[in-house]
């Protein structure tokens, strides 16, 4: 998978916004929509008045400092204007993901100690171990909690081998259980970088649609 820049990102947001809008009958209605809800960021009368594209209202929310490459809740924002918000979602989720990745290994090279990560470096990254270590506990409780009887088909989406579900099957009752030992193998497994990305595909796939747009809420949370 191609990782995504933050201008590539910007231009599949813009892209897929202006598709959307050319295919309504009040042509500008989503753009004054999105300037109306950033009209206290944006903070000026005279640059609200000027703003009649996507691309400006862009412009404005970077030198306000409220869209930049370490923040793109406007982006999400605009992506969930669109008819194809699920796409973008996970374009802007895999995006933080790769952006995360890199930070950290960026902030740790590898001739740096244990004992030099475990001071006060190390405290500073704490808030964003936190907070991807808590939405990786809520999505899969949200997936074990909700997935009900399709929760083999997730398992097979999932590469999990047939025959470890129906062990799985048959010892235990509960779906929610089943739902747990498929959850908790896929863990083990699943790649770092892209974990959340191929479970996301595997919902879709197992037509759990539903709970993929779910995860993806838990993932844009600021938890």
């Amino acid at each position: 998978m191609i990782a995504t820049t933050y201008s590539e990102l910007k231009q599949k947001i813009a892209f897929s916004l202006t598709l959307f809008v050319s295919n309504l009958s009040h042509d500008h209605e989503p753009l004054n929509s999105l300037k109306e809800f950033y009209k206290d960021q944006i903070n000026s009368p005279r640059r609200f008045e000027q703003i009649d594209t996507l691309g400006k209202l862009l412009k404005i929310l970077e030198i306000r400092d409220v869209l930049s490459e370490d923040n793109i809740e406007p982006l999400k924002e605009m992506a969930r204007r669109t008819n194809n918000s699920s796409d973008l979602l996970r374009t802007i989720t895999d995006y933080e993901l790769r952006n995360n990745q890199h930070d950290y290994h960026h902030y740790y090279p590898e001739n740096i100690t244990l004992e030099k990560k475990m001071g006060h470096t190390f405290n500073n990254r704490n808030t964003l171990d936190n907070s991807l270590t808590q939405k990786e506990y809520r999505i899969y409780e949200t997936i074990k909690e909700q997935i009900g009887s399709y929760w083999c088909i997730l398992g097979r989406k999932l590469q999990i081998r047939e025959c470890t579900i129906d062990e799985i099957n048959k010892a235990n009752d509960d779906l929610y259980m089943k739902a747990s030992k498929i959850m908790d193998l896929y863990k083990v497994k699943a790649d770092r970088q892209n974990w959340f990305i191929i479970l996301c595909h595997a919902l879709d796939n197992a037509k759990r649609e539903d709970l993929t747009k779910k995860i993806q809420d838990i993932m844009m949370m600021n938890i």
